[in-house]
C-alpha cells in the first residue's frame, strides 16, 4: 500500500529543535531533510500490520516566514521577525 505523509513544517521544525537543541546539524537543511525522511520511514514501520506500507511521497507544508517588524503589545518593544533564526533557516 502506497502511503503519503503530510508534515506541518513549522510545527516539525520547532519540535525538532526542542528535542535536539544542542545538535549542530539542525542548521543544515540537508540534515533536516534526512531526519524527516528517516522519521517518515519509522512511522510507516511503526504502524505495520498485515499490509506492507511503502512510502509514496512526503508533503512538507511550510509558509514563508514573516518578514515584518512588529511592536509587541505589552512591552512596546519592536521585534524584527525577518532576523529570527527560523526565518534565516527558512
Amino acid at each position: 500500500m502506497s502511503t503519503a505523509i503530510l508534515i506541518d513544517g513549522a510545527f516539525f521544525l520547532v519540535r525538532l529543535n526542542s528535542l535536539y537543541h544542542a545538535w549542530p546539524g539542525l542548521s543544515d537543511p540537508d540534515q533536516v531533510a534526512t531526519i524527516i525522511h528517516r522519521t517518515a520511514l519509522g512511522m510507516l514501520k511503526q504502524g505495520e500490520t498485515e499490509a506492507r506500507r511503502n512510502l509514496y511521497r512526503i508533503f512538507f507544508y511550510d509558509c514563508p516566514p514573516l518578514q515584518k517588524r512588529v511592536t509587541l503589545p505589552v512591552s512596546r518593544q519592536t521585534r524584527n521577525y525577518a532576523q529570527t533564526d527560523m526565518a534565516t533557516f527558512a
